[in-house]
């Protein structure tokens, strides 16, 4: 259980209902934003309370057994939570778990978008990216875990590439924004930012999954090294 607790997401503050439009006038909420708050404000907070519930339960599970080889029944007898509740969140098992997914590379990406800023050069700032990202694997607790998410991935990419598209969008949008930044100064090439973007996120995956599953050996340190100085040369330029 204190494992879960320490890979378990953060969860989204819910966003207050003023903002800028399209053309960036700020727009006060109206009577009708006040009134649906007032409303379905306690039944949303209770769902999204249910939601995390089954979340923690699946990390649980992936965390105890070392495999992704629970069923929906075991985790709704570890959350309490009734099949009805279940399926008015989750379509299926697989909807469960690239939630798990998308929540804990929301706040792997929080975490390394705040090593990121702790450089100001665009060429530090990437190293910081490459060997942060590979860097997670050294937190040893945390590796088994990682190693399901990491098979989870490649199987759950096969069945809906969409959607493991939409969970890894935070860790590519983050590397993309420096990428641009390392451009305009100079430092990277500027011709082909969104592939180039796409090549090095899926390079340094690629390198993370082949640690995990026993396909190269060697220190998550070492390996975040070899692989930003291929990425730096690469991108040269």
């Amino acid at each position: 259980m204190a494992f879960s607790r320490q890979v378990a997401a953060v969860r989204p503050q819910a966003e207050v209902a003023t903002g800028n439009g399209s053309n960036g006038i700020r727009r006060e909420p109206t009577w009708r934003d006040r009134m649906l708050d007032r409303s379905l404000g306690p039944a949303r907070s209770r769902s999204e309370q249910q939601a995390f519930t089954l979340l923690e339960a699946a990390r649980d599970l992936i965390a105890e057994h070392g495999s992704p080889q629970f069923t929906v029944r075991q985790v709704l007898e570890r959350s309490g939570l009734a099949a009805k509740t279940f399926y008015r969140h989750f379509e299926s098992k697989d909807d469960l778990l690239l939630a798990v997914m998308e929540e804990d590379l929301n706040k792997g990406a929080l975490i390394l978008a705040s090593m990121v800023d702790e450089h100001a050069d665009p060429r530090s700032r990437l190293r910081a990216y490459v060997t942060g990202l590979v860097g997670f694997l050294s937190v040893d607790v945390a590796r088994p875990y990682m190693s399901v998410m990491a098979h989870e991935q490649l199987r759950l990419a096969g069945r809906d590439p969409e959607a493991v598209r939409r969970v890894t969008s935070p860790l590519i949008d983050l590397l993309e924004r420096e990428l641009e930044a390392a451009a305009a100064a100079g430092v990277v090439r500027p011709e082909s930012i969104p592939l180039d973007t796409l090549t090095v996120f899926h390079l340094v995956v690629s390198q993370i999954q082949a640690l995990l599953l026993g396909q190269i050996g060697g220190d998550a340190v070492e390996l975040g090294e070899y692989t930003w100085a291929f990425v730096e040369s690469a991108l040269a330029r």
